[in-house]
């Protein structure tokens, strides 16, 4: 698809933390200048204080609705979980015509890339996050891939990489292999 078609969005999940949406300001602040909406459920006591704070920004949906078509993977019948939030965002997208969206959590304080350099983790801060979601984009478009992660910084822990200081006779308790498996269906 070609980036003057594409019609993207950013959605933060939020509950209960009007007040600390961090990931809104990383966003500006890391140079993201499209659609942001914030997705918070009806059952959320903060909902008009969100509205207030991000006036034509926030999409409430109906969590006890959405409740009904998520199965959690265990038995406790409690719905302070994010699942909802998450499955409900792909028909938000298509109700606001979107052809390509991020659900991101509401805490991010910065958005950054790691690399190995000498031996060391190193993480740069992103400074043109609007670059990043259409290279993004890129790849949902010119690949059978439907769907990407971004790790967040606690993801690559125990990979061959080493955090920071390492000393090595620690080196053998943590002798394993993380293997990921991408695997795409063709359209």
């Amino acid at each position: 698809m070609q980036e003057s078609k594409r019609n993207f969005a950013a959605f933060i999940l939020s509950h209960g933390r009007a007040d600390r949406v961090y990931t809104y300001n990383s966003l500006r602040r890391q140079g993201y200048t499209g659609k942001i909406y914030i997705i918070v459920d009806d059952q959320d006591d903060q909902v008009d204080l969100y509205k207030q704070k991000y006036p034509k920004q926030v999409i409430v949906f109906n969590k006890a609705k959405a409740w009904e078509k998520v199965d959690c993977g265990d038995t406790i019948d409690d719905m302070r979980v994010v699942l909802p939030a998450r499955n409900m965002c792909f028909k938000i997208a298509k109700k606001l015509g979107l052809t390509h969206f991020v659900e991101l959590d509401d805490d991010y304080a910065s958005f950054g890339y790691r690399y190995e350099q000498n031996g060391a983790l190193c993480e740069s801060r992103i400074a043109d996050m609007d670059r990043i979601f259409s290279a993004f984009c890129d790849l949902l478009d010119t690949t059978p891939i439907h769907t990407v992660c971004f790790a967040q910084g606690e993801d690559t822990a125990g990979t061959d990489l080493r955090c920071g200081s390492s000393s090595s006779d620690t080196d053998d308790q943590f002798d394993y292999q993380l293997s990921v498996e991408i695997s795409a269906e063709s359209g």
